[in-house]
């Protein structure tokens, strides 16, 4: 006996069946004013989208932890927005931010953490200048390393050498390079 084989009208016949079957089953409709494979299709997207974000945000916390002390100088308390300064594996609390930065000898920001992490180290005793700014600037040196004066007709210069480059500045009527 021959197989009989199914063309492509049957097998979509078959699939539409199976399709208003679901339909009448799950909303008791055989109408099929809504097609489920759209709704199928968006589920899947946005599983998938899920996923994606999930897999996005854990790589991100084995990457760059949040939260964890670490190596950082300056601590702060989450909740309460103590400051506390770590030296030699101690906490200090500070009276203000910019006495945690002196006592450290950095210009970091603090790395906030929970109380439950700040719990895990020693405390010393309260460090700190009383009225001290909230916040230091951080000065990053001067622009220029040296200055001309030109006062009443006569030339003075202060610090440093004046270049430009490998080939060096000489003043009309001088002989050798200043």
């Amino acid at each position: 006996m021959p197989l009989s084989l199914s063309n492509r009208d049957q097998n979509s016949g078959h699939l539409f069946y199976n399709r208003r079957l679901r339909a009448a089953t799950t909303r008791f409709s055989v109408r099929m004013k809504h097609d489920d494979r759209k709704q199928t299709a968006a589920v899947a997207l946005s599983v998938v989208l899920v996923a994606i974000a999930a897999g996005w945000m854990m790589l991100l916390n084995v990457l760059k932890p949040t939260g964890i002390v670490g190596d950082s100088p300056i601590i702060g308390d989450r909740d309460s927005g103590a400051i506390y300064a770590r030296i030699d594996g101690r906490l200090y609390p500070a009276l203000n931010f910019t006495s945690a930065r002196l006592a450290t000898g950095t210009a970091g920001q603090p790395t906030w953490v929970k109380p439950a992490e700040i719990a895990k180290y020693p405390t010393g005793p309260l460090i700190g200048i009383p009225g001290a700014p909230p916040a230091m600037p951080v000065n990053l040196g001067a622009i220029s390393a040296w200055a001309v004066c030109d006062t009443a007709g006569r030339r003075r210069q202060t610090g440093g050498h004046l270049d430009r480059g490998h080939a060096h500045w000489r003043w009309p009527g001088d002989s050798a390079p200043r």
